[in-house]
């Protein structure tokens, strides 16, 4: 993907006050600690998925949230996935625990900002604003 071309788009064909929801894998999760990926603005990374290698690209947060910005979005939410899920995956744990943990401590204070997954919730503003 091409998030600022991705973006733009969005930004041409949405109306004005439309929503946006905006996912994505994010490099600041803490399942990237410590690692070559971690906090970069975008980076492919290899991950598990049903078993099978799967490259998959993450993002910072604040790249995206600029790049919604610079296109004219106005930031309503951000709310961060896959908290405990990551940091059990950061300690190798299988997807099966992960999301057991996850489901049992997700009343948990966790920072959103460590989450696997972001949403992006932004609103195309009105022109002229």
């Amino acid at each position: 993907c091409d998030p600022p071309k991705a973006i733009g788009e969005f930004a041409r064909v949405l109306e004005p006050s439309g929503l946006l929801f905006c996912d994505f894998a994010s490099s600041c999760s803490v399942r990237y600690w410590f690692k070559g990926p971690y906090g970069r603005a975008a980076d492919l990374v290899t991950d598990l998925y049903n078993g099978t290698p799967e490259r998959t690209w993450i993002y910072h947060p604040l790249y995206i949230q600029k790049l919604l910005e610079s296109s004219g979005f106005v930031i309503h939410e951000r709310v961060g996935t896959h908290r405990w899920s990551a940091l059990a995956k950061r300690f190798g744990a299988r997807n099966a625990f992960a999301m057991t943990l996850q489901r049992h401590l997700d009343w948990l204070p966790f920072p959103k900002a460590w989450a696997d997954l972001m949403t992006i919730v932004a609103v195309r503003a009105e022109v002229g604003t």
